[in-house]
């Protein structure tokens, strides 16, 4: 199973201690975003999870943790989408500079990382 984290919120930038606590845990549950009486459980033991997919704009709050999901046996990857907003739009972003200098910090041997990157269109 992949889990795609960070689909509805940025878990990585926002909530990483709580993914890892899950991660201890070894499971997490799921609210269906429109019925909130559906609630799903999922396993986050290496043996169920062939991957997990971090979407992000901030990885940094996550790069402490990389080596704990390593020691467990958890493969993962990072896709990023950078769009060409500011500060304005996008408060919580990094600059592009600091994303890509933590990319190149992250242990290289299992990590992928995806990058989009998305420009303004002329109205």
């Amino acid at each position: 199973m992949i889990i795609s984290a960070s689909r509805r919120t940025d878990i990585t930038a926002f909530y990483s201690d709580w993914f890892m606590n899950r991660v201890r845990e070894g499971y997490f549950y799921w609210v269906n975003l429109f019925n909130s009486k559906q609630v799903s459980g999922f396993s986050l033991l290496p043996a169920d999870v062939d991957a997990i997919c971090f979407w992000t704009k901030n990885p940094g709050p996550l790069m402490k943790h990389l080596k704990e999901l390593d020691d467990r046996g958890l493969n993962y990857y990072f896709q990023f989408t950078l769009n060409p907003y500011g500060r304005e739009f996008e408060p919580y972003v990094p600059p592009r500079r600091l994303s890509k200098r933590r990319r190149n910090r992250a242990p290289s041997a299992t990590r992928c990382w995806i990058s989009e990157w998305r420009e303004r269109r002329a109205s």
